[in-house]
């Protein structure tokens, strides 16, 4: 078996056993250490699709990633899940798998997704190192991610084996064994996303002026993601109010491959609302964001927590797609101890591109109004009313309007890049 291993445990122990159980069933052609390689955050900018197809722009190890995957049957991910999700290293590395696509949207079992770009793609296997600590919940969620990942990028039979911080050699030649012979079930839509119990009360009791920050979790510069535009306009509804507003980007305060979030801290401890405005990356939250979430204190060590409000919105129109990162938010939220204040999601996000959110306007009439009642809600000391969640995540337009505008956009994208020809070209594909 021709298999490509994507090791995010290197130097951890376990890596040893875990190839020598690999190689009990052809040695692993090519062998990325994803945590000694570079790779650059995605930034979301898509060149990889409208300006050089296939293509990642940055002179780092993702190129020859994808080329060792398209040209592998099996790609195999060996990590440790935090919060039911990938951990940041391997996220990183999975962030800069668009290029496996075509920028191209087509329904799927009436859900939107991406067209494949190349006509067999790799089975997709993770080995998740987990230890007693890790809840059925967490691994659940981390099943479900895996298996949205597989849908989204065309990997068939997609499989996942968990195994002990300790296990041999052989105990995990045989749980791979036995992961390699099921295959996850699908989930073709996901429900909608419940809120985690005891949402009502929020800690927003105190003397005014509140503070209230706005965490921006794209990568893009400053001014320039859809996740800003958004978190910025409920920001400037609360200053309306008095609140004291300020803005961060993670991008700045957090570098993947450096522990320290020290500064990130402090500035969570002296705010009492957090608005995290994120987009969705590869089926859940980006590379900077799980950084993030993973390095904060935990809940006995904070001097003062604050409330977390999350705004993710994606760019596929159906909110199933943000289902996923509510859900390692409001787990992340619960293990660090943060205040839950309700939530906002919303598709289709590149239709609010551009537009101002002050006031009600074509697309961005729902998410106007959603913001209001979320902004008059948070004034008062209350969690987002289910009707500003409601109103935010109203679908824009009919689904299959979406993608046939978004199709053209595609093209039109790039033919300003001098690409339009060769929008599907497979750069990568074994000669």
């Amino acid at each position: 078996m021709d298999v490509t291993l994507l090791d995010a445990l290197s130097p951890d122990p376990i890596a040893l056993p875990l190839i020598a159980a690999l190689s009990r069933t052809g040695r692993p052609r090519v062998h990325h250490r994803l945590r000694a390689e570079r790779f650059a955050t995605c930034q979301g900018c898509f060149e990889c699709w409208i300006a050089h197809p296939g293509l990642c722009k940055v002179r780092d190890a993702t190129n020859d990633v994808l080329k060792d995957a398209v040209a592998s049957s099996e790609v195999v991910w060996a990590l440790r899940p935090r919060f039911g999700c990938w951990d940041a290293s391997s996220k990183q590395a999975l962030d800069k798998f668009l290029g496996l696509l075509h920028p191209f949207f087509e329904p799927v079992d009436g859900e939107t997704h991406h067209k494949a770009r190349y006509d067999q793609n790799p089975r997709l296997g993770v080995v998740a190192v987990v230890d007693e600590e890790v809840s059925e919940a967490d691994r659940a969620r981390f099943l479900c991610v895996v298996a949205r990942n597989a849908l989204n990028l065309h990997q068939p039979a997609p499989w996942v084996a968990f195994v002990a911080p300790d296990a041999t050699a052989d105990e995990l030649a045989d749980t791979i064994a036995a992961a390699r012979a099921t295959t996850l079930r699908a989930f073709p839509t996901l429900p909608p996303f419940s809120p985690p119990p005891g949402v009502g009360v929020l800690a927003l009791e105190g003397a005014r002026p509140r503070r209230a920050l706005l965490l921006v979790g794209s990568a893009k510069a400053r001014g320039t993601s859809t996740s800003e535009a958004i978190g910025q306009a409920l920001l400037e509804r609360l200053a309306a109010f008095g609140w004291d507003t300020a803005t961060a980007h993670l991008a700045e305060l957090v570098k993947l491959g450096r522990a320290d979030v020290q500064e990130l801290q402090e500035l969570l401890e002296s705010v009492d609302l957090c608005i995290l405005a994120t987009p969705v990356y590869v089926d859940c939250l980006p590379a900077l964001v799980l950084a993030a979430l993973d390095r904060l204190g935990a809940a006995e060590v904070w001097e003062r927590r604050p409330v977390l409000l999350p705004i993710v919105q994606c760019g596929f129109p159906e909110l199933s797609h943000t289902v996923l990162a509510l859900e390692v938010l409001a787990a992340a939220a619960e293990a660090r101890g943060l205040s839950w204040g309700g939530h906002l999601a919303c598709g289709a996000g590149p239709a609010l591109e551009g537009r101002s959110l002050a006031e009600p306007n074509g697309p961005a009439t729902h998410v106007v109004h959603g913001l209001d009642l979320a902004a008059a809600a948070l004034d008062r000391g209350e969690p987002v009313p289910v009707e500003a969640t409601a109103e935010f995540g109203t679908s824009t337009m009919p689904d299959w309007l979406y993608r046939t505008m978004g199709n053209v956009g595609w093209v039109a994208r790039a033919w300003q890049h001098g690409a339009a020809f060769s929008l599907g070209e497979r750069t990568l594909a074994p000669s």
